[in-house]
């Protein structure tokens, strides 16, 4: 199992609650985690956030060599004031502390890149800061919204900027510095300018190293290329009254979609295409798979039952399985997850299935999401059987690359051991390169940011 943003925040929450402070320094050893969306959730317990934007190698932290050095920076704050209590001391200043982890995780690191051509990142945030970016993106969002025909140029900045997790994250100051280039003078320039002034407030220090993450700045948001989760709305950062990205995305993302080649079938679910007022379509396409739903529920028998065997769990899985490869509609599917609670199934198989979570309020749940994505209708059993069951089905498509049917599996492309995966990424060998869309130089280097008076970054 695995916490979701929400329940990693809740879990702080209650961690500050029983230290009675906030946590001084949050270190996220893991890929992906230094987010807006995250650092946004996380502000009320946590001082400074440290992780990764994109993918961390295999090994993680070089912990040896961070408690080598904090040792060090823990011996000189003692020997400069040695009439204080040790641990008062050490939380005296935990941002020296944050720079540290993010330096010696680069430098360590940075071997891999000029031997192997791999690459890392690693940043430090004050989560006191992330309001700050948070109030200079919204301005940023509300200036794109006005300008209605300039989507085109936030596509082509979107494709210049620094990207991660085949290319859904996108770091948010090399895209503020590519739509600088792209939009020129005028109010989103003004505003563009608003984010990266506190970006600058915000990152205590961020490292790179390696040609593939060489435009990282410390701070990543979610910018996908074809659709928008609907999981990412019940995140706080993307809301309407927080910055309004999730809906300026479907916007965006209907702006830029080319149209159709086929024509959409009388019975299909209505799509988010071009042209159409996408909080009507998401209405429409929720009350319709509600609706179907609930006729399906209506039509559950004893009968029903009997032809399914003896073990109801077994039976839900064997029809969900069944309705991925056959395309079976979603009345016919929706039978099968109907009220359970009311069918007077024995308190064994009951309790069976209250551990796989099969209510009537999580198939609810999952229709109302799967209405908020352009999900077609063909696809709707799967999507649907993925979120009530929890079943790990094959990412992007069904059976062939990039299609309802792909092989995208756990051993093939975008999965944990393949191209793309945290012990491939986008390495500098020549093979790798021309695989890949975007077109960066092969450089080998480290770089920090912002630049401090010092002269170190």
């Amino acid at each position: 199992d695995s916490l979701t943003i929400g329940e990693l925040r809740d879990v702080l929450n209650a961690v500050k609650s029983s230290l009675g402070w906030n946590i001084d320094i949050l270190g996220m050893d893991a890929c992906y985690m230094a987010m807006g969306e995250v650092a946004y959730e996380l502000r009320n317990s946590v001082g400074y956030m440290v992780g990764a934007e994109g993918l961390e190698p295999a090994f993680g932290w070089p912990y040896h060599r961070i408690l080598k050095e904090a040792r060090s920076l823990h011996k000189t704050a003692q020997a400069a004031n040695p009439d204080q209590d040790p641990e008062a001391v050490d939380r005296k200043n935990p941002r020296d502390l944050a720079k540290l982890l993010v330096r010696a995780y680069v430098q360590h690191y940075s071997e891999y890149d000029e031997t192997a051509g791999r690459s890392s990142d690693l940043a430090a945030m004050d989560l006191e800061q992330i309001e700050g970016v948070r109030t200079a993106f919204k301005g940023l969002v509300d200036r794109l919204k006005g300008s209605e025909g300039d989507h085109n140029k936030l596509l082509l900045a979107h494709w210049y900027a620094q990207t991660y997790k085949a290319d859904q994250f996108v770091d948010l100051k090399d895209l503020c510095d590519q739509i600088a280039k792209q939009f020129g003078t005028g109010a989103v320039a003004d505003a563009n300018a608003g984010v990266d002034k506190a970006l600058e407030q915000c990152i205590v220090l961020a490292g790179c190293n390696g040609f593939a993450v060489q435009h990282s700045y410390g701070l990543s948001i979610y910018f996908p290329w074809g659709a928008v989760s609907p999981d990412y709305e019940e995140l706080a950062f993307p809301k309407d009254d927080v910055t309004g990205w999730v809906k300026f995305l479907r916007t965006h993302l209907q702006a830029t979609q080319r149209l159709p080649r086929y024509g959409v079938k009388q019975d299909e679910l209505p799509t988010m295409g071009p042209g159409s007022d996408i909080s009507q379509v998401i209405s429409a396409r929720r009350a319709i798979l509600l609706t179907q739903f609930d006729e399906a529920r209506t039509r559950v028998s004893e009968e029903t039952l009997e032809e399914a065997g003896p073990s109801v769990p077994w039976r839900i899985v064997a029809l969900t399985r069944t309705a991925t490869a056959t395309g079976m509609t979603i009345p016919r599917l929706t039978e099968a997850l109907a009220d359970i609670e009311g069918l007077g199934i024995p308190p064994e198989k009951a309790a069976q299935l209250v551990a796989m979570k099969v209510t009537v309020g999580r198939v609810i749940t999952a229709l109302e999401r799967i209405g908020a994505a352009d999900v077609p209708l063909e696809d709707v059993p799967e999507e649907l059987s993925r979120r009530v069951l929890g079943r790990v089905g094959p990412r992007r498509s069904r059976f062939s690359d990039h299609s309802r049917f792909s092989d995208h599996s756990r051993f093939s492309d975008h999965s944990r051991f393949s191209d793309h995966s945290r012990f491939s990424d986008h390495s500098r060998a020549l093979w790798d390169r021309e695989s890949w869309v975007k077109n960066l130089p092969p450089v080998v280097g480290t770089a920090f940011w912002p630049p401090e008076s010092d002269g170190t970054a």
